[in-house]
């Protein structure tokens, strides 16, 4: 599980650190920026229980991935795709 984490942590990395992929949303209110698409992302095992963490914007909380889902989401990063661990989910 903890070398699941690892590379989904490292793929994460590679695309906040990205401009072309981690963009920003647009203006909701003119003058501030919108949000990145990632922003101290992160993906980790805890060393006990079936379950990664994965964090796409860190003040926004994280999700839980079950080894099979880990597995589903890592498969589509190393295809080249850049989404979220549902939208692999829901594409495969």
């Amino acid at each position: 599980m903890a070398e699941l984490a690892e590379w989904i942590h490292l793929h994460l990395k590679a695309m906040e650190n990205d401009p072309k992929i981690n963009t920003r949303a647009p203006d909701r209110i003119p003058g501030v920026k919108g949000l990145q698409r990632l922003w101290h992302s992160s993906a980790y095992y805890a060393g006990r229980g079936p379950k990664i963490q994965v964090t796409y914007i860190s003040f926004q909380g994280s999700s839980t991935l079950s080894r099979e889902e880990a597995e589903i989401y890592l498969a589509y990063l190393e295809s080249g795709k850049t989404g979220r661990h549902y939208e692999a989910l829901r594409d495969r």
